[in-house]
């Protein structure tokens, strides 16, 4: 590879981790070219990219970006996983990947919170944590559900207490219904 390539493919993967909230290593040895093309088509229908990686070249990449701190871990043959946005559904991707094929093994990852802000380092069962969370949408409505259910508790309370004032007031009604009636 001449000089020139190597420093257009550095740059090109610091773009791709300037940008990217999720960083995946990986090893794939033992893989056959057809898995790895599978994978990242997955990957990519999720949004995500997978790039197998030189060592060097990607460890340059690293440096001064917010995955710089998974330098150390780049070693062996290593495929990159990102992702720039919500990085759940590439997560899961991974996660089905890992249980059905033992060869892919996951080094380690990166998550990015807030640009600027170093990636925080996770290992494979905090990858699989977050790809058992429940999606956005289940977790919206629980919170929505945990709002509302003191209102709704409010609202009950409220209810009773007029639905028992009603019933007082039948009575009394029944009482001076019967009192005219012994009257008459």
């Amino acid at each position: 590879m001449k000089r020139e390539e190597k420093e257009k493919n550095i740059e090109e993967m610091r773009e791709i981790t300037q940008k990217a909230h999720l960083l995946v290593l990986a090893d794939y040895r033992g893989m056959n070219v057809s898995e790895i093309v599978t994978l990242r088509r997955e990957v990519r229908k999720a949004g995500g990219g997978l790039k197998v990686v030189k060592n060097t070249l990607f460890q340059r990449a690293l440096q001064g970006t917010d995955f710089e701190n998974l330098n150390s871990l780049v070693d062996g043959p290593t495929a990159a996983l990102f992702h720039k946005g919500d990085p759940i559904p590439v997560i899961r991707i991974l996660n089905n990947w890992v249980k059905s094929q033992p060869k892919f093994k996951v080094k380690a990852g990166g998550l990015v919170s807030r640009p600027g802000q170093a990636g925080r380092v996770l290992n494979l069962k905090e990858l699989q944590a977050i790809a058992n969370l429940p999606s956005r949408q289940v977790l919206l409505g629980n919170l929505v559900a945990q709002l509302s259910s003191p209102l709704i508790k409010f609202n009950y309370i409220l209810k009773s207490r007029i639905w028992n004032l009603l019933g007082v007031l039948e009575a009394v009604k029944r009482e001076k219904e019967k009192e005219t009636a012994k009257g008459n």
